[in-house]
């Protein structure tokens, strides 16, 4: 997990260290429009909304035209563990998602401007570049995903090598990866940021994760 000390990497992604997960499965593609669409259907959950890019990207309680298989966003964690659960599944956690890591060559292809307030995400599978070696698409490009962990910036130097879980408490939620949205410096699967429970970026998704049977 993480960055080498010394390397291009940020302090809260150092040091670099091997760690041992339990067995498990993780979605190979980001929640898309169209899938969290079926899932406010039918759950009757809210749609995901922004106070300024609101009506760019849904319209009443559907995605607007064109970004169907685009991954979701604008949605806060807990809308994250909801549409999960109803999967049957849920987020994956920080050392689950920096299982499937790749050093983040490539990265700027997903690099675009917004233009009059639109969002420019890309299909999802959009950048052969960031497939990692297990089949994941998207781990560096698009848009960054939550995780299932409480954020804290020394926690590469506190967890444990097995199976680490992020620490017991917090206030802000771990993110993972970079978006279309984050400056050059953070253009690397490793890249790590945080978020309020409540908050709901316009460069943020997820993909879900469960317990291998």
């Amino acid at each position: 997990m993480g960055n080498p000390i010394g390397s291009e990497g940020l302090p809260d992604e150092q040091p670099q260290r091997l760690v041992y997960t339990a067995w498990f499965l993780i979605d190979r593609y980001e929640v898309t429009n169209d899938t969290y669409a079926r899932f406010v259907l039918a759950t009757g959950h809210r749609a995901p909304a922004n106070s300024i890019l609101a009506s760019t990207l849904w319209e009443n309680n559907v995605p607007i035209s064109g970004i169907d298989n685009h991954p979701v966003v604008n949605v806060n964690w807990e809308d994250a563990v909801a549409y999960c659960t109803w999967r049957g599944k849920r987020l994956p956690t920080e050392a689950e998602w920096d299982a499937f890591w790749i050093k983040g060559e490539g990265t700027k292809i997903s690099i675009e401007k917004s233009m009059k307030g639109q969002v420019l995400t890309m299909p999802v599978g959009s950048f052969i570049e960031s497939v990692s070696p297990y089949g994941l698409h998207d781990m560096a490009g698009n848009v960054a995903e939550w995780v299932q962990d409480w954020y804290n910036p020394n926690y590469c130097n506190d967890a444990p090598l097995s199976d680490p879980q992020g620490p017991p408490r917090g206030a802000i939620k771990a993110m993972r990866g970079e978006s279309w949205l984050k400056p050059a410096i953070s253009l690397r699967t490793s890249d790590r940021d945080w978020g309020t429970m409540d908050s709901r970026p316009v460069g943020l998704g997820f993909r879900c994760a469960k317990d291998a049977l």
